[in-house]
């Protein structure tokens, strides 16, 4: 009796499997006379040669994808180095500007007077507002542009025999320059002098008055100086220069404190004390005046009485100088005064 293929035997479907063709569980025949235990191992050794086959080929195409990722990747890399061309390092960017098409109309001209420090002071601020905004960093483009601003002729001259000293060097050093030329020795000390010498007028409102001195302290703080005049103490100095009234008011209210000090605060609340007192200073003005018209003689009984003395004399033909009847017209009469 001839024996069916053994699933153990290395010629049964296990050992296809290895192979490099794939076992068609289909085309494999089964002797009829098998008995049913034979049977059922046969048929489990081919679902395991399937399941073995499954295995491999889902391996294989799993290796294959991961190997045409990794090519389409190098040739994305590639591609990208080919196609993307290498710049050139561009220079230090050193703030350099194109000087000859600036705008020189643009910038703040200084006129003078010489040696004016409130003239200079608001020039050189608004030069170095100038210069920020245009984004002129260079300290040598700042050379050469401030001296296209200057118009007064002792500072020019300076300029013209200074500047070009200062080229590749900081622009702080020339700056310190023109303050030494254009400014007195102690021209802080000049302006701290009319801080506390202002005095406001009676015509004149607490927040004028205030941001003058304010103008004066911005000037006075240019460049940090270590005796920088602070807010606090520009308040005192303001209060010293006001109406007495005002200035108890100020005092009286507590807004001049050091602890927690603003300025805009306490020239708020002051301004309203100001208008305050100059509303019931109109007030008292216009009571006086009513009074005083009030108490004044009226001339309407004196006025009356005349009238009706020249009606009686036109009535009865007298006339109005001599009061008798002349018969000369009025204005001609020679007669005597009665």
């Amino acid at each position: 009796m001839q024996q069916p293929n053994n699933p153990g035997d290395s010629s049964g479907p296990s050992s296809q499997a290895q192979g490099k063709q794939p076992i068609d569980p289909t085309t494999i025949e089964l002797p009829e006379n098998m008995s049913t235990k034979d049977y059922i191992q046969a048929m489990m050794a081919i679902q395991h040669t399937t399941l073995i086959q499954l295995q491999t080929a889902q391996a294989q195409a799993q290796a294959d994808r991961n190997k045409i990722s990794s090519h389409t990747a190098l040739l994305e890399k590639i591609f990208i180095k080919a196609s993307v061309k290498k710049e050139a390092t561009s220079p230090p960017d050193t703030g350099c500007i194109n000087l000859q098409r600036y705008r020189i109309s643009d910038g703040p001209k200084f006129r003078g007077p010489f040696q004016d420090v409130e003239a200079f002071l608001k020039w050189i601020h608004a030069v170095e507002i100038h210069f920020e905004t245009r984004a002129v960093s260079n300290a040598d483009d700042r050379i050469h542009l401030v001296g296209r601003f200057i118009e007064e002729t002792n500072l020019l001259s300076l300029y013209a025999t200074k500047s070009e000293s200062y080229l590749g060097k900081p622009w702080i050093n020339f700056r310190r320059q023109l303050f030494d030329y254009a400014l007195l020795r102690l021209w802080r000390t000049q302006l701290k002098s009319q801080i506390l010498q202002a005095t406001m007028t009676d015509s004149e409102s607490f927040i004028i008055f205030s941001t003058q001195i304010r103008t004066l302290q911005r000037m006075y703080n240019f460049d940090k100086p270590a005796d920088a005049i602070s807010d606090f103490e520009l308040a005192k100095w303001v209060t010293l220069g006001v109406s007495e009234e005002l200035h108890t008011k100020i005092y009286d209210f507590g807004i001049l404190e050091p602890e927690g000090f603003d300025l805009m605060v306490f020239e708020k609340n002051a301004t309203t004390y100001a208008d305050g007192i100059s509303r019931l200073a109109a007030a008292r003005a216009r009571l006086l005046t009513s009074q005083a018209r009030s108490r004044s003689p009226s001339n309407t009984s004196g006025s009356d009485f005349l009238w009706r003395l020249r009606s009686y004399f036109d009535s009865t033909g007298r006339c109005h100088f001599c009061k008798l009847h002349c018969g000369n017209y009025a204005g001609s009469c020679l007669g005597p005064l009665d």
